[in-house]
């Protein structure tokens, strides 16, 4: 997170070695706001969904 405030980044996207676990964290005004497990498949599946429906509109 230092390297990201020295970067003005607002997004930070992390993973480990073997890139069998992420984190995520978002610059807000009172400091660093970092994403559960939970709340990142959410936004994935949320990202998944939308992305399909753009390329299916007639799909009901």
């Amino acid at each position: 997170m230092e390297t990201a405030d020295k970067n003005r980044s607002k997004v930070i996207l992390a993973n480990d070695p073997d890139a069998d676990r992420l984190a995520v964290a978002e610059k807000t005004e009172s400091g660093w706001r970092v994403f559960s497990g939970n709340e990142i498949g959410a936004f994935l599946g949320w990202w998944c969904w939308t992305s399909w429906r753009q390329k299916h509109p007639q799909v009901n």
